[in-house]
């Protein structure tokens, strides 16, 4: 009878001691579909991510979209570098539309491209990645 306990024991540590680390747990963070980043290196579907991909005055772009707010960052070609804020206007217009959203932000600035980057790397929240894209954006809007 001691052998049936002891290896009942064994197998129990074994199990535990077998588990992923990297599993999703009931104590980690929920990252749903509300939080969507977006790169133009990769590939998707979204309004936002096809209209951003269509804009050839753009090289790179960066965006966070929760719910209804999307924040977006871009790098302008070297060429379009004199006219950007034209150019911020021109796809925060267009992002509207496509987006049928009015919380949308866009910017040329590389500090919020850097700062978005940080973001990718961060399994945030839906409540986390909305408090950072507000931040983000009273950061844009302050002129220094």
């Amino acid at each position: 009878m001691k052998l049936v306990y002891t290896l009942i024991i064994a197998f129990v540590f074994t199990l535990i001691g077998c588990q992923n680390p990297d599993s999703p747990s009931a104590e980690a963070p929920e990252t749903g579909e509300e939080v969507l980043i977006l790169h133009s290196k990769n590939g998707g579907s979204s309004p936002s991510q096809a209209y951003l991909d269509d804009v050839k005055e753009i090289s790179d772009y960066k965006a966070v979209q929760v719910d209804d707010q999307l924040f977006v960052a871009i790098t302008a070609n070297p060429i379009q570098q004199a006219t950007e804020r034209k150019l911020e206007k021109k796809i925060e217009k267009g992002l509207k539309k496509a987006v049928d959203s009015d919380k949308v932000k866009v910017t040329s600035d590389q500090k919020f491209m850097i700062e978005l980057g940080k973001l990718e790397d961060k399994h945030l929240s839906k409540k986390e990645a909305k408090k950072e894209i507000n931040k983000l954006i009273k950061l844009s809007e302050e002129q220094a």
